[in-house]
């Protein structure tokens, strides 16, 4: 069941810089589910989950890793992408159950 192996991530600011261009800004985002390990989730948050199912990893992991990858940056970051196609498009491009198994 994926809800075994999603965490709500809690709203809040997000830093975003663009390097190339040399500029940065702050964007709010709502609350999201994503998988997570409980090694990252600590990591982020400085403090274990309350609730953690550990179990080993399965190929159908790779196959639904993307597919929250995707819809995460497709919902998540509207505010970026602006609904265009083809930045979202070149975003997504990589978010696939071979680029999570490398």
């Amino acid at each position: 069941m994926t809800e075994d192996w999603m965490v709500a991530i809690p709203q809040g600011e997000i830093h975003l810089r663009d390097d190339r261009k040399k500029t940065s800004r702050r964007s709010e985002i709502a609350q999201f589910q994503m998988s997570i390990t409980q090694a990252v989730y600590s990591k982020i948050m400085s403090r274990a989950p309350a609730a953690f199912i550990i179990r080993q990893v399965a190929l159908s992991d790779a196959e639904a890793i993307p597919e929250v990858l995707r819809w995460s940056i497709a919902e998540v970051c509207h505010a970026d992408h602006k609904g265009d196609k083809a930045l979202l498009h070149q975003w997504l491009a990589n978010k696939t159950p071979d680029s999570v198994t490398k």
